[in-house]
């Protein structure tokens, strides 16, 4: 992932006051977004679904860098809460078995991680689109605006194909 994008989706969380740390919401995310990716019935929507996670990944650790900021006595309390999220974070497995699937699709002829990159710009784009009103248990709306990315990355990775 290039600075720049770490750059765009911490500006993204800045800009919708979404900063402070609540465990059980960032574990809730990541763990949807880490099931959306398994559960995932084509090569686009896998990437779709890694690169969501990546964003929530993201913002994720930015707000524990915020926290961490506040009070290291607080972080310390919550440890369990902190494995927790780190479990969920590791997204190792689901990296290698997105590469694979590349690989598989498109050899080794295209730089892959260009496209997983593309393709989180893609991703960054569509949340970008996102109102700044958050629902009753924090997390950010879709509104009106924001379409989804899935159309556009699978688009995208038909440029790719012979």
């Amino acid at each position: 992932m290039h600075v720049k994008q770490k750059e765009r989706i911490i500006k993204w969380n800045k800009d919708r006051d979404n900063i402070n740390l609540d465990f059980d919401l960032e574990l809730k995310m990541l763990s949807e977004e880490r099931r959306e990716f398994w559960l995932a019935d084509s090569l686009a929507h896998k990437m779709q679904e890694f690169c969501d996670f990546q964003f929530v990944k993201v913002g994720t650790d930015f707000k524990i860098q915020c926290h961490l900021h506040e009070s290291v006595n607080v972080l310390l309390s919550q440890d369990a809460q902190m494995m927790a999220l780190d479990d969920v974070q590791d997204d190792y497995m689901m990296y290698d078995h997105l590469m694979r699937l590349l690989k598989y699709e498109y050899s080794d002829k295209y730089d892959l991680d260009k496209m997983i990159s593309d393709c989180l710009d893609i991703v960054i784009t569509a949340n970008e689109a996102k109102p700044k009103k958050k629902d009753s248990s924090g997390k950010i709306i879709k509104g009106e605006k924001h379409t989804d990315p899935l159309k556009e990355i699978e688009e995208y990775l038909c440029k790719f194909q012979s």
